[in-house]
């Protein structure tokens, strides 16, 4: 089972059931089998632009003394 057919059945199957059958809320936890999540965080990550770590890397020893000055 690849991740396309993973996401089908939770998407057709599991939540709508989920949705209808239980009364209380509930909390979603898969097993985190690294099939399910590694092209997902491989292309979520591939889409940060670099800038934007740059930014966050640089703004790490004023945050940090933000922090301490509290």
């Amino acid at each position: 089972m690849d991740r396309f057919v993973y996401e089908q059945i939770l998407q057709n199957v599991m939540l709508p059931f989920a949705r209808a059958s239980l009364r209380v809320r509930y909390s979603f936890q898969q097993d985190n089998d690294p099939k399910h999540t590694f092209n997902h965080i491989k292309t979520a990550w591939a889409q940060i632009p670099q800038s934007l770590l740059t930014n966050l890397i640089q703004s790490m020893p004023r945050r940090c003394q933000a922090v301490i000055d509290l």
